[in-house]
């Protein structure tokens, strides 16, 4: 017995968790893999593991991200022996931890802010979601009107990439009724909303640009304009490595677009590959 015991603990109980539900996992996919006949019943078993994973996924990302910004927003408060282990920088922790780039991070944390703490963006109602067909056409009453369902708005269940489209749009109290629905309804995508944003609930393009006034460098985007870089202080380093409002963002978008790394990110990635070799 005591062997066992010390067998389990010398794991996290979360780590062993995740490891049950991947066996668990394999075992549903061996038990479809190993069935003879391929008719609607095994079909449809298929297609409810695919939803069930799917769901997970897409719940279990969203509650990394969360993590991670709890740890970013108590990161100086942490004791300095921890943070040491990773140059004192939380993102050459959290590119160690998920393998991530900067910019990747950086999004997964606005989205984390904005959706998916208890205190997020969430509608004053709940979202019509249109029921449909298997092959996207909305079902229809005996009067040949829509049938729809209204759902509480879960985040979690939102694809990352949706919510963070939808960012600014709920940061700013500029949310229509329309975008609630196109983010809750899985059948919309990423394209629908940028459309929607562009041509329907949008007070000018979604898009980052950046304009010359004089000597300075603005970026402007939904109305919205502030200074990158100006002749008489630079860049705002500052807003880019403390802030999260749109002058971080128009910041290191221009870095990207020019090639330029930080020097963390320099060191990250000669370290990256320095303990990558093989002796």
């Amino acid at each position: 017995m005591d062997k066992v015991v010390n067998k389990l603990t010398e794991k996290p109980i979360s780590e062993i968790a995740s490891d049950g539900v991947m066996s668990r996992v394999l075992i549903e996919i061996q038990k479809l893999n190993q069935e003879t006949g391929v008719d609607v019943t095994w079909f449809s078993k298929a297609m409810n593991l695919f939803t069930f994973f799917n769901n997970i996924e897409t719940g279990f990302g969203h509650a990394k991200a969360c993590i991670l910004y709890l740890i970013k927003e108590r990161w100086e408060d942490l004791e300095y022996e921890v943070r040491r282990q990773y140059d004192l920088s939380f993102m050459t922790f959290a590119r160690r931890l998920t393998g991530k780039e900067n910019s990747t991070i950086d999004n997964w944390m606005r989205v984390a802010k904005v959706w998916l703490m208890p205190d997020g963006a969430r509608p004053a109602f709940e979202v019509p979601v249109v029921q449909r067909e298997a092959n996207g056409k909305p079902k229809v009453d005996e009067y040949g009107k829509q049938i729809v369902q209204y759902e509480s708005f879960d985040p979690y269940k939102v694809d990352m990439t949706k919510l963070l489209l939808l960012t600014n749009k709920a940061s700013s109290g500029a949310m229509t009724d329309r975008l609630w629905e196109l983010a809750a309804d899985p059948y919309y995508t990423c394209e629908d909303i940028r459309h929607e944003i562009v041509n329907g609930a949008g007070d000018g393009s979604p898009v980052l640009k950046y304009i010359l006034v004089g000597p300075d460098i603005y970026a402007t985007r939904d109305g919205e304009s502030v200074p990158v870089i100006t002749a008489d202080e630079g860049i705002n380093w500052d807003a880019f490595y403390y802030g999260d409002g749109l002058e971080k963002e128009a910041i290191q978008e221009l870095l990207h677009r020019l090639g330029i790394k930080l020097d963390e990110d320099v060191i990250y990635d000669a370290n990256h590959q320095l303990y990558g070799q093989k002796d």
